[in-house]
């Protein structure tokens, strides 16, 4: 059941009979998935680790106190953009995604100075707002993002892995008042402001790396992170048990969650950043390969610039 607030929506967690029953099938449900190798004894240590932990599974994200997002513009005066024409199938589109995040408690109405138009990306009709101009006046967070070959690496050698995608990532994170107000988007005849981290907004993948950098803190000697993409290893099953619960708790105290369907227990190999990785293996994926084979040969100074 959930229920709306005016700071957010609370939810119940999934029950554990939900999350057991998808973990022990072939990932075809909305559920952890266990890795079929596991013996029986092994399963049953994930299930008390699945109960234990059963709150952080949801699709629905929660705000964390671990961090707030702000919008630094120095002394840009207000943007105010014009809303961009779309079609009445679009226009619906645009009323729906809306209505759900009224629900989910993610925006609110506004009276900002500050408006950006709402896009939608044309295969999926995702909801997007268009920050081309609130982002070139508003400072750069310089945080590195780390280095995804040197954690394909670290996770190569491991015998056991799991991973796990956080829920809605950027929705997990609250903005500031200043940046609540320049985060506003208008519909055709509404103007609405998030209350927390939107799509498209400058600076939020340093801000969610902060976050996550902070959350494992201490933990990177059998962890890591690429902004919403975590993962466990190691090479016993007895450490890797023991290492997932210490991350879980950590995600659990920060107030995260994690969706069941993308959480992988106990594999000996994984999908990770383009690669599968685990029991002494880095293969990149074919269809990653396949891009590359497909490149055009440069030609020019400026084609080649990009290697």
């Amino acid at each position: 059941m959930l229920l709306a607030t005016d700071d957010g929506v609370e939810e119940e967690s999934e029950p554990l009979s939900d999350l057991l029953s998808a973990g022990e099938k072939d990932g075809s449900e909305e559920g952890v998935i266990l890795s079929p190798s596991l013996t029986a004894e092994q399963q049953r240590d994930c299930h008390q680790v699945l109960g234990q932990f059963a709150s952080l599974f949801s699709l629905i994200p929660r705000v964390t106190h671990l961090s707030i997002h702000d919008m630094d513009t120095r002394d840009s005066t207000p943007i105010k953009q014009k809303v961009y024409r779309v079609t009445d199938k679009v226009r619906a589109s645009i009323k729906d995604e809306v209505s759900k995040m009224l629900t989910l408690g993610v925006i609110k109405h506004s009276s900002s100075p500050w408006t950006s138009p709402v896009i939608l990306v044309p295969k999926e009709l995702r909801f997007c707002v268009d920050y081309r101009g609130l982002n070139a006046v508003s400072e750069t967070d310089a945080h590195p993002i780390p280095r995804a070959d040197e954690l394909i690496d670290r996770l190569g050698a491991a015998k056991y892995l799991s991973t796990s995608d956080l829920t809605s990532g950027y929705c997990k994170i609250a903005l500031t008042e200043g940046a609540k107000e320049r985060s506003a988007f208008s519909t055709a005849d509404v103007c609405f402001q998030f209350k927390v981290i939107p799509f498209g907004m400058k600076n939020t993948p340093a801000t969610f790396q902060r976050l996550v950098n902070q959350v494992l803190a201490g933990l990177d000697e059998f962890s890591a992170a690429y902004l919403d993409d975590t993962a466990v290893f190691r090479s016993t099953w007895e450490e890797h048990l023991k290492h997932l619960c210490k991350v879980l708790e950590a995600l659990q105290k920060a107030g995260l969650t994690i969706k069941a369907s993308k959480c992988l227990i106990g594999q000996g190999s994984v999908v990770y950043l383009g690669h599968q990785v685990g029991s002494d293996q880095v293969v990149p994926l074919q269809p990653e390969i396949d891009t590359i084979l497909a490149w055009e040969p440069p030609k020019t100074q400026t084609e080649v610039e990009p290697f």
